[in-house]
């Protein structure tokens, strides 16, 4: 059973739209077809000192069964974001 899932995507760090672009391919080929992409915007950090945050909005469906590998790439993704940018 495949089911319709939003996430939000963000960057603030080095190449913003490249990183992005970067996690929408990696997320089709690994967890699920992205259908749709929402413009990249642009905003301010908020409560913090930060560089900009470049945003966006990803449409997928994703396969339930591929939960528990979902979580995984969650976690792998943002240590390698933390710990090698």
């Amino acid at each position: 059973m495949q089911n319709q899932v939003i996430l939000s995507l963000g960057s603030n760090k080095g190449e913003k739209s490249l990183q992005i672009e970067a996690a929408i391919a990696h997320i089709h080929l690994q967890i699920g077809t992205v259908i749709e992409v929402s413009s990249l915007y642009q905003s301010d950090s908020w409560g913090f000192e930060s560089d900009d945050f470049f945003n966006c909005i990803i449409l997928l469906l994703f396969n339930y069964f591929y939960y528990f590998s979902f979580s995984w790439f969650l976690f792998f993704f943002f240590f390698f974001l933390f710990f090698f940018f």
